[in-house]
Formats: structure tokens, C-alpha cells, sequence
């Protein structure tokens, strides 16, 4: 039987964690070129971080989950949910029936929605 120690699995989550990191880098680097031009390697990975962070009291877990809340980061500002114009966002962050995908769905419609120009 095979058993994984605590700090083989330490070991795992950390370089889990680094590969994570550099695709978003170079998901960043690659699709967001102009926003992210002035920025480190050391900030990037600090913005992933603290999406990582971010998203687990919302309950995103999932790695395109992630990512996706990581690029509304990086668009709409760190704490994009924090802001007064923004508060509708926790609303649907933090419903817990919700899955990932379906409340980051509903932010990005309603900013498509809004950044669309009224006829």
C-alpha cells in the first residue's frame, strides 16, 4: 500500500502550486500583455496567490475557477469585490449552492453587459 507522508505531500502541493503559478504567468504575459507589462514576475505571482486566497471562501477551488477569478483580478482590480460599485459580485461569490463556474458565468455576463454601450 502505498502511503504519502505529510511532507511528501507538502512537497506536492508546493510545486502543484508553482506549476499553477507559471501558467497563469504566461496566460497573463501572453493575453494581457499592455496590463501586466509593467509588473514583475514576483507581483504576478503574488496577484495569483492572493486569487488563490480569495477564492476559497467563495468556495472556487477548480483551477480554471481559479484562473478565471485571477484574470478578473487583474481586470477589475484586486478587490474588485470589495468596491461599492461592485458589492453585486459577493453576492453571487458567495452563494453557496452556486458551483465556480456558474457564479464567475454571471459576473462576466453582467461586466460584458454593462461595458456594452446603451443604443
Amino acid at each position: 500500500m502505498l502511503v504519502i507522508r505529510k511532507e511528501q505531500m507538502a512537497v506536492l502541493k508546493a510545486h502543484m502550486l508553482k506549476v499553477f503559478e507559471d501558467r497563469m504567468l504566461r496566460q497573463m504575459r501572453n493575453q494581457f500583455p499592455d496590463q501586466v507589462a509593467a509588473m514583475t514576475d514576483q507581483q504576478l505571482r503574488r496577484l495569483v496567490q492572493m486569487g488563490i486566497s480569495k477564492g476559497a471562501p467563495y468556495h472556487l477551488e477548480q483551477e480554471t475557477d481559479l484562473a478565471r477569478l485571477i484574470i478578473l483580478m487583474l481586470r477589475e482590480g484586486e478587490d474588485f469585490d470589495q468596491k461599492p460599485d461592485m458589492a453585486w459580485t459577493r453576492y453571487y461569490l458567495a452563494h453557496e449552492e452556486m458551483p465556480g463556474a456558474s457564479k464567475l458565468d454571471l459576473i462576466e455576463h453582467r461586466l460584458t453587459k454593462e461595458a456594452q454601450p446603451h443604443a
